[in-house]
């Protein structure tokens, strides 16, 4: 009786982690990361506010306290208090 339970345990367990596997986003074939892909995330060191496309530095109020999105430094206007 116990090792039909702890069977039933076991089958119930993998259920789950199928059905977390399939909400897993999937990597389509031949999707490939690049250096390049890699090293332009990291370059984006600045916040760009999306409403005025106001660019901020990490010094600013605004760098990740706004409704915005990272960039590059040479995006969008700079902030008139901080630089940008």
């Amino acid at each position: 009786m116990k090792s039909v339970i702890d069977m039933k345990i076991v089958l119930a367990a993998i259920a789950i982690l199928l059905n977390l596997i399939s909400v897993l986003p999937s990597v389509g074939e031949g999707t490939q990361f690049s250096n390049g892909d890699i090293h332009a995330e990291a370059r984006k060191t600045h916040w760009l506010t999306i409403s005025g496309n106001i660019r901020h530095n990490k010094s600013c109020r605004w760098y990740h306290n706004s409704k915005g999105r990272p960039c590059r430094k040479d995006e969008g206007r700079a902030c008139k208090k901080c630089g940008g």
